[in-house]
C-alpha cells in the first residue's frame, strides 16, 4: 500500500492530509490528518529514502545463468533455442525450457533480440561480449571499489599469479592508452 502525503500541512499541528486507501466500509474518511511524529509514517519515509540510496543500474546486469546463455549465443552468433542447448556445456544438462525461459528473460532486458525464420526463433546477441563486459566491470568498481581503476587493479594483482610476460602487456596497454588520451585532448 503506497501512501503519499499532500502538500497541505499546518505548522503549528504538525500534521499532514494523507490519503487513504478505499476501505469496504461507508463510514471510514478518504483524508485523515496524522501526527508526523508518530510512527505512521516514519516507516514511508524510511523506505522513501532507502530506496534512493539503493538505485538500480540504468542497464540490468545478466545473472550467471544469463551469462552462460549469452556466452554460448556469443559463440554461435545466431541461433535457434535449441542451437544454445547443444553448444551450452554438458554438465549439468542444459533444459531446453530453461534456455528458452533464459532467452527471453535476455530479450526483456535488452541482450537478445529474435527474429522468425520458419517456425523457429532465431536468437542473436544485440550487444557484443565487450559492452556487457564493460557494464559488469563499472558496476564492480562502482560498488566494490568506489570507483577506483588502481585499487581494482592491485586486487586482480594480488588475487592472481601475474606472468612477467602478461604485466609487461598490462604495463603496454597502460602505455598505449596514455598515448591515445593525450592525442584525443584538445589543445
Amino acid at each position: 500500500m503506497r501512501l503519499a502525503p499532500s502538500t497541505a500541512h499546518s505548522a503549528e499541528s504538525k500534521t499532514h492530509k494523507v490519503l487513504m486507501p478505499k476501505s469496504p466500509l461507508p463510514s471510514r474518511p478518504q483524508v485523515e490528518n496524522v501526527n508526523i511524529d508518530g510512527p505512521f509514517l516514519r516507516p514511508y519515509t524510511f523506505h522513501m529514502m532507502k530506496r534512493k540510496l539503493m538505485a538500480r543500474p540504468k542497464r540490468p546486469l545478466p545473472t550467471n545463468a544469463e551469462q552462460v546463455i549469452l556466452n554460448a549465443l556469443w559463440d554461435l552468433k545466431e541461433g535457434t533455442v535449441d542451437d544454445v542447448v547443444t553448444q551450452l556445456p554438458a554438465s549439468p544438462p542444459a533444459n531446453y525450457k530453461t534456455v528458452q525461459s533464459l532467452l527471453r528473460i535476455l530479450e526483456a532486458k535488452g541482450f537478445v533480440r529474435h527474429t522468425v525464420r520458419g517456425r523457429a526463433f532465431l536468437f542473436s546477441p544485440k550487444m557484443t561480449r565487450e559492452e556487457v563486459g564493460g557494464n559488469l566491470t563499472k558496476n564492480l568498481l562502482e560498488r566494490t571499489f568506489q570507483g577506483s581503476c588502481s585499487a581494482l587493479m592491485m586486487n586482480l594483482l594480488d588475487a592472481h599469479d601475474v606472468k612477467d610476460e602478461e604485466l609487461d602487456e598490462l604495463e603496454a596497454l597502460i602505455q598505449g592508452y596514455r598515448e591515445r588520451k593525450k592525442e584525443q585532448a584538445p589543445e
